[in-house]
């Protein structure tokens, strides 16, 4: 399933479509509740870093599943950002970071694999969740 988003659009748009994607392919509370925290994410960084300099930004969402896991590959053009990079110490722990990067943090530990490319002018974000008995529970969030 690949879903376009346009400036107006509200993440319930975005989270709506994608939660009837994962009830048709029967996927685990736990990993959508982890899956719509990152698409929460990753939709208030684009908005607050990236609408601002392309106000006609559209983006992509695409969801791939598989047996064992599923990827969302989020894409848009954009400067290069690669927000799989290790954080700065400081923003390691909600309890020690400073204002700021807590999305980042979020992304990374809710996430199985967070992988970027850049080409062209389109940053590329895939986040790979595992499903079944590979799945591993999160304390974030909850």
């Amino acid at each position: 399933m690949r879903l376009n988003v346009h400036p107006a659009d509200p993440v319930s748009y975005v989270l709506v479509n994608m939660a009837g994607e994962f009830e048709r392919h029967n996927v685990g509370a736990g990993v959508v509740h982890d899956c719509q925290v990152i698409i929460d994410e990753i939709y208030a960084n684009l908005r607050a870093h990236v609408l601002p300099d392309n106000p006609n930004l559209t983006w992509t969402i695409t969801l791939n599943p598989a047996e064992d896991h599923l990827e969302m590959v989020v894409e848009y053009p954009g400067p290069f950002f690669d927000p799989t990079r290790p954080l700065p110490v400081g923003y390691r722990h909600p309890a020690v970071r400073p204002e700021g990067g807590m999305g980042l943090y979020l992304m990374s530990e809710l996430s199985d694999d967070l992988k970027h490319t850049y080409h062209r002018g389109v940053n590329t974000l895939t986040i790979r969740k595992e499903l079944g008995s590979n799945y591993k529970e999160h304390s974030l969030c909850r």
